[in-house]
């Protein structure tokens, strides 16, 4: 790889898009390999042109939903990813909705405490604070960090990126 910083998304996207072709050529196109690297083609294009790739990242999200089912891992990466993208956008009140949508999921499928449970309800706080709800923010800011320090323990990656933004959030 480049060492260059402009180079890297390039390479990045390239790399998921053979992964991409690949899969489609050797397993077909609803395979979950595929779905996967197609998701992650999406996760790369959605940091460097979120606006142009929205409506495709719904698209990804609804096949990936009909190809394996809404309550799968891939489905839900694919919403957190729409949730992100939307947070990037500015649409905070449809970015609410689709994460307390996916919190909801993921709270009766993996339980409250799950890594990737706490990363979305701290994703929420972040598009609530965005979106200047800052009372509701703080609390879910909190109520997430206590919660992360419990059930993860201070070591976990997804633990320090909770503390992260709990400050960007908090200011503490």
């Amino acid at each position: 790889m480049s060492g260059g910083r402009h180079t890297e998304p390039l390479e990045a996207e390239a790399l998921a898009r053979d992964a991409v072709r690949r899969g489609e050529e050797e397993l077909g196109q609803r395979h979950e390999a595929t779905l996967g690297a197609l998701l992650a083609l999406a996760w790369v294009r959605s940091h460097t042109s979120p606006a142009q790739c929205e409506q495709w990242i719904r698209e990804i999200r609804d096949a990936i939903g009909d190809a394996v089912g809404r309550v799968h891992p891939l489905s839900w990466s694919a919403q957190h990813l729409l949730v992100l993208t939307l947070r990037t956008l500015g649409q905070w009140k449809e970015a609410e909705e689709a994460a307390r949508d996916l919190i909801a999921s993921r709270t009766r499928h993996q339980g409250t405490g799950h890594p990737h449970t706490l990363r979305i309800r701290c994703d929420l706080a972040l598009v609530l604070h965005a979106a200047g709800q800052q009372q509701e923010a703080i609390a879910l800011a909190d109520e997430v960090l206590q919660e992360s320090r419990q059930v993860l323990g201070p070591q976990h990656p997804d633990a320090e990126r909770i503390r992260l933004d709990h400050q960007a959030i908090t200011s503490r």
